[in-house]
């Protein structure tokens, strides 16, 4: 990572440091901060572990996406609970941030296209597990899904404690949550409806060329007793950085430079399976 207070200005002509490109930024809120600093710095910002809107509208030249975004995400999802579940009732429960608002927004959107809107809202506040008041809330709507935007610790919390007050809706999370983080969190996932949008492939299939790459180059990974399981996360961030490593191999002898990025166009998709949303089954093992 290289330090914003160190980064060239336009008119730095005199620098003669090579500055990589920006990778791998994770989290909403914390690359949304720097988006006016790479306009000033003109470095690409690539790969960010994260979906929000502000990364892709409007356009910025510098920011290259790979991951689809939290709309495209909870619309995949709000899809598959209205049309293939048949479920009417939807709540959003949510981080009250930048990450929490863009996933709410989505999934206002996506309702909006089943002419629906969320039976419910509840929040908590970043960096604590506070979610009680938004729980209640939504348990009493009656919603028969919740959609969930936060972290794996908020979001286990909420479903173990909605499983203690016997309501057991279907729960959702976008990718960022963390399957196998989250499963470790849940206390008891017998009967437990939770699923999950993915935005990559499963990562230790062996029906896809991607997952046997990863799983591979993976270092915990044992072939055999596949004691240590290569994650979600750990494959979107070897995609990353494949992707990287390519765009590098075909840019020439200097290729990382802003004009070697701005060459490439890339075209982010769902990598997904049963429309876009996996019913979330951990191992016992994950949970110990």
């Amino acid at each position: 990572m290289i330090h914003p207070n160190v980064w060239p200005t336009p008119s730095d002509s005199s620098s003669t440091t090579t500055y990589l490109p920006l990778f791998c930024y994770v989290g909403t809120p914390t690359t949304v901060k720097v988006l006016p600093l790479v306009e000033e710095a003109r470095i690409p910002l690539v790969g960010m572990f994260t979906g929000a809107n502000a990364l892709r509208q409007p356009f910025n030249r510098y920011v290259v996406n790979i991951r689809p975004s939290y709309y495209q995400e909870t619309k995949a999802a709000v899809t598959h609970l209205v049309a293939d579940l048949d479920l009417k009732r939807i709540a959003v429960f949510y981080q009250y941030d930048a990450y929490g608002f863009d996933g709410l927004i989505g999934t206002e959107l996506a309702l909006k296209e089943f002419h629906l809107e969320p039976i419910a809202r509840g929040s908590y506040i970043r960096g604590t597990q506070n979610v009680a008041e938004g729980l209640e809330k939504i348990r009493r709507s009656g919603a028969q899904a919740v959609v969930m935007i936060g972290t794996y610790d908020a979001c286990a919390r909420f479903i173990n404690l909605a499983r203690n007050k016997q309501y057991n809706p279907v729960f959702y999370t976008v990718s960022f949550v963390g399957a196998e983080e989250l499963a470790r969190r849940i206390t008891n996932s017998d009967g437990a409806n939770v699923l999950m949008s993915q935005v990559v492939p499963p990562p230790a299939s062996a029906s896809n060329g991607l997952g046997r790459s990863f799983a591979i180059r993976h270092p915990n990974w044992h072939a055999t007793t596949r004691t240590t399981r290569p994650s979600f996360v750990g494959l979107e961030g070897f995609l990353n950085a494949a992707h990287h490593g390519g765009r590098t191999q075909d840019s020439g002898p200097q290729p990382d430079t802003r004009r070697a990025y701005q060459r490439h166009r890339i075209h982010p998709r769902l990598f997904t399976r049963s429309r876009h949303v996996h019913h979330l089954r951990p191992e016992r093992s994950a949970r110990a």
